[in-house]
């Protein structure tokens, strides 16, 4: 990052701020009248995330052996 002008990080920054600006109402709209998730919904998305967790440490294991 230190070789970006310093006019391209300002204008970043800007446009990162416009968009979490813009967005924040929507995603509280969502938070409030969105759908909530029971204990099934969260079991069924935590297992394919463990297994990916897994898969990545494994592959991390194995590559720092060879």
């Amino acid at each position: 990052m230190e070789d970006m002008p310093l006019w391209l990080k300002v204008s970043t920054a800007l446009f990162l701020g416009f968009m979490v600006w813009r967005l924040w109402p929507v995603a509280r709209h969502w938070s409030k009248e969105g759908p909530k998730g029971g204990a099934d919904d969260w079991r069924a998305a935590l297992i394919p995330l463990a297994l990916v967790v897994l898969f990545v440490a494994l592959l991390v294991a194995w590559l720092r052996s060879g």
